[in-house]
């Protein structure tokens, strides 16, 4: 470690020292000094490794971080630490963003009957359309894939559409779901997290946005709303 590295790191841990007594010894909210530091660091691979241990600490940490780490992106003297202070903010934020509204997919289906061997038909949803930016998209979901099960539970023919619906619509955003589908002759299982439907969805039926942009927008939106009540 060269000198003019020692000398960022005392510089950004004297601001971390002084979150110390501001902050409280032993308060839960105080800031882990190693991480401020290394926020600083000169190595590209340390900055990120940083920001990425400070978010996983701060995820655990009572709510009053997310002031903490305000104060420490306002007052922080090295550039790094002011981004990446602010981006772990802003990461705390959209978690808890994507605490409120109703899960989202991102298909379009109808109905289909599935014939099980030795039984009677079975519901299924067939994909009809695929949304830009949705987690469908993102778990390469294709138009004409019969969804079988949702979380290893099938649907009851004639309402699987109706049923699927109402399932998802009661998860929460960045829930992990499971599904079955059979595209082809081949039957495959793959996971996938849901996104806060937008709001324009939940106001209008189906309307043509572009799903993406909505969803950046709005974390944007609350991250700055957020903002501008400290």
């Amino acid at each position: 470690m060269n000198l003019s590295t020692i000398a960022r790191r005392k510089e950004v841990l004297s601001v971390g020292l002084l979150f110390y007594f501001v902050c409280g010894r032993g308060s839960a909210a105080e800031l882990p000094l190693d991480l401020v530091g290394a926020l600083a660091s000169e190595e590209f691979r340390e900055r990120e490794s940083a920001e990425t241990r400070l978010l996983d600490w701060a995820k655990n940490q009572e709510p009053t971080v997310r002031t903490d780490l305000l104060r420490l992106h306002r007052s922080a003297a090295d550039p790094e630490v002011r981004h990446r202070s602010l981006a772990v903010l802003k990461a705390l934020l959209i978690q808890e963003y994507l605490k409120g509204g109703s899960g989202l997919i991102g298909i379009s289906m109808e109905p289909e009957l599935v014939p099980f061997p030795g039984g009677k038909p079975g519901g299924a949803v067939r994909i009809t359309e695929v949304r830009e930016g949705t987690p469908a998209r993102k778990a390469e979901l294709m138009v004409g894939d019969l969804i079988v099960s949702l979380n290893g539970e099938g649907f009851e023919p004639p309402n699987g559409v109706a049923e699927f619906r109402e399932r998802v619509g009661a998860m929460k955003p960045d829930t992990e779901i499971a599904l079955r589908i059979m595209r082809d002759d081949l039957v495959i299982e793959l996971k996938l997290r849901l996104m806060r439907k937008p709001d324009e969805m939940e106001r209008f039926q189906n309307p043509e946005i572009d799903v993406e942009a909505s969803d950046r927008a709005a974390k944007e939106a609350f991250f700055r709303e957020w903002l501008g009540r400290q």
